[in-house]
């Protein structure tokens, strides 16, 4: 029997939970049964090297590069080739994203400009999967042809800042509509009950077997009461109360070090507060890190004060290595973590959050109760790749 033809598209391959997910579930995939091509538009990321090798990279699409670019960069680059559909698209882009209230809305809008300088892919495909929000489900849907077209949706679409005034045109044409939790099931649904019968829960594959082995890698570095953030340096995942947080800890007193893992727009902001919060020796900022698992697993206490999630990828993977877990009262979060069994549920507030910190780096015995109870529960990682494959095949 011929191999199915599938074509997944994501922006990229940088440090995120979707782009994680996704290079899991490539990890895992049945490539006797399947040809996988994937479209980035941009081909960048710390996770283009764990690529395997069966998934065909195909080329960023001409003219996508022009979005990411100055307007002067672009009527450089583009005057004397006559490229005028570039400028005028890459004008109009400007004065669309200018109108939006949120950076997701931003992204929603932006793209019908891009679009316009997109092509088509040449080829057919059996099924073509949008990886993520916004771009990648509007390519699949306008520069793919499909048998069958699938979406994705990785956050929580209220909180988000996602407009559905957007997304319903694409959302009609989509087979399948995947989100990664139930709760976000539940929010799609009353954003989008016409098309109820269209969503579907598939929540995110990790492979406790591959994770754990890529953990075993020496780290160079020992400190007390370690607790550990892995995530994005974005607004939505909450730093400035973490960063309250700890100011709290060090006037208590308390001996800590906090570990961020990752790089984003408030990295300077973050920089300033931990000097300004006199905790400079506590808090070590080590960017991002293609294999974060060794300082994982390394730590007393993982922590995420997001202020909205769809499903963190993160929370499951310190769920494997049995940490004592600290997440803030996202409105997703009870469908991660049981507040007390196998982690900690608190207000999102700097003094619950530390109050929360303090509970778990002094209390050894609580922090052995969680990680017993996480041994316990089973990384069903198969089961949604079981689901994923009925997705594509029925």
């Amino acid at each position: 029997m011929a191999k199915k033809e599938l074509l997944f598209v994501i922006n990229n391959l940088n440090v995120g939970g979707a782009e994680k997910a996704l290079l899991s579930l490539l990890q895992n995939f049945d490539y006797k049964k399947y040809n996988v091509d994937l479209q980035l538009f941009t081909e960048e990321g710390l996770f283009l090297e764990q690529l395997p090798s069966e998934v065909r990279l195909l080329p960023v699409p001409e003219n996508i590069k022009f979005f990411d670019m100055t307007f002067f960069q672009v009527i450089k680059t583009n005057l004397a080739p006559w490229k005028w559909n570039v400028i005028y698209n890459r004008i109009h882009f400007y004065i669309r994203r200018r109108k939006a209230s949120t950076p997701a809305e931003a992204s929603q809008i932006g793209w019908k400009p891009i679009s316009k300088c997109l092509k088509k892919l040449d080829k057919t495909y059996d099924v073509a999967i949008g990886f993520l929000q916004n771009g990648p489900n509007y390519f699949v849907i306008e520069k793919v042809k499909a048998k069958k077209k699938i979406g994705f949706i990785h956050t929580d679409y209220n909180k988000g800042g996602l407009k559905s005034k957007y997304d319903l045109p694409y959302f009609k044409i989509f087979d399948h509509i995947v989100t990664v939790s139930e709760e976000s099931k539940i929010i799609l649904t009353n954003q989008f009950g016409d098309l109820t019968q269209k969503f579907c829960v598939i929540h995110n594959i990790v492979s406790s077997t591959y994770i754990e082995n890529l953990a075993k890698e020496k780290i160079s570095y020992s400190f007390p009461k370690i607790v550990i953030s892995i995530g994005r340096l974005i607004s939505s995942k909450g730093y400035d109360l973490s960063l309250d947080a700890f100011r709290i800890l060090k006037q208590k007193g308390m001996n800590f070090t906090w570990i961020i893992l990752g790089e984003g727009p408030l990295k300077t902001y973050i920089e300033n507060k931990i000097n300004e919060y006199g905790i400079t020796e506590h808090v070590k900022l080590f960017g991002n890190i293609a294999n974060p698992y060794p300082h994982l697993k390394n730590a007393d206490v993982f922590l995420h004060t997001s202020r909205y999630e769809g499903k963190s990828v993160v929370i499951d993977e310190a769920k494997i290595f049995g940490k004592a877990i600290l997440i803030t009262n996202f409105p997703t979060a009870k469908g991660q973590i049981e507040n007390g069994k196998n982690g900690l549920i608190v207000e999102m507030s700097a003094v619950e959050i530390a109050n929360g910190i303090e509970k778990l780096l002094s209390d050894t015995d609580l922090r052995k109760k969680l990680s017993c109870n996480l041994a316990m529960e089973k990384n069903n990682f198969k089961k949604e790749l079981r689901k994923f494959y009925k997705l594509i095949e029925s």
